[in-house]
């Protein structure tokens, strides 16, 4: 409960100081799924500025929590020479289980409008950038905009992917 409390008192956007926190007789399962874009690495003039996440503190600090966390590979190529000290605290919280990398495409792209060829590439080139620096594989994979495709089962289950996340807006257009 604390370590919730302090991410709802840590973000910017009102709309999440608005959660409610309903106390539990039994577990509680939250799930968090955060996506962290490539700011620094795409504009010139954030690439000096330091990343700074509050989330890896909170984790630290909170043992028993756990995240699952989505960069692009480009943004982790970014941070792994740029910002060495968080690349390393993020992997000692892979380490420990606290945080699961999610893959996706290494540059971002938007999986359901390039060819499947393509989209396996991206994904394995991201899935063994993780592999490689983590010694992970990931089961879950982070889409773009959450577009779903019908055809993404043939294309995550050979990866070794077992999920992924989408907008709930889909569940409620097809009723």
């Amino acid at each position: 409960r604390a370590f919730l409390d302090e991410v709802i008192a840590s973000r910017e956007d009102p709309a999440v100081h608005q959660l409610e926190l309903v106390e539990a007789s039994g577990p509680v399962v939250v799930v968090v799924a955060e996506v962290l874009q490539d700011e620094a690495a795409c504009v010139p003039q954030l690439r000096e500025r330091p990343v700074r996440r509050l989330e890896l503190l909170l984790l630290e600090r909170h043992p028993r929590f756990r995240i699952s966390l989505h960069y692009s590979g480009s943004l982790l190529e970014w941070m792994e020479t740029h910002q060495p000290s968080f690349f390393l605290r993020l992997r000692r919280l892979v380490e420990r289980g606290q945080v699961e990398l999610l893959t996706g495409g290494f540059y971002e792209p938007m999986i359901a409008f390039i060819p499947e060829t393509d989209a396996r590439g991206q994904i394995g080139f991201l899935t063994n950038f993780l592999k490689e620096r983590f010694q992970i594989h990931p089961r879950g994979i982070w889409l773009p905009e959450r577009i779903w495709n019908t055809n993404f089962p043939k294309i995550f289950a050979p990866l070794g992917l077992k999920y992924t996340i989408v907008d709930d807006a889909l569940f409620r257009q097809v009723g």
